[in-house]
């Protein structure tokens, strides 16, 4: 799980255009714990999963809520495994 979780946030950034120092200073946090995640060395936090939701998928419910419908479940979805 860990390491799929690294794949999507990996493929996420650079869809996004930008670094893993980029990405880390948005999050507050240190590059080499953006590179640990993206080894799939170190699993994110729900609070941190959360804050890259938010960055990834503005426009979108947080995937986490039991608000979001089963359709928009699935483009979320299809949108990570891209």
């Amino acid at each position: 799980m860990t390491e799929l979780l690294g794949k999507r946030i990996s493929a996420l950034r650079s869809a996004k255009g930008i670094n893993q120092r980029q990405l880390a200073e948005k999050l507050n946090i240190s590059p080499s714990a953006i590179g640990m995640y993206e080894q799939g060395r170190r699993e994110p936090s729900l609070a941190l999963i959360m804050e890259l939701a938010e960055i990834y998928f503005p426009s979108q419910p947080v995937f986490f809520s039991p608000d979001v419908q089963p359709a928009q479940r699935q483009k979320i979805m299809l949108h990570c495994s891209n």
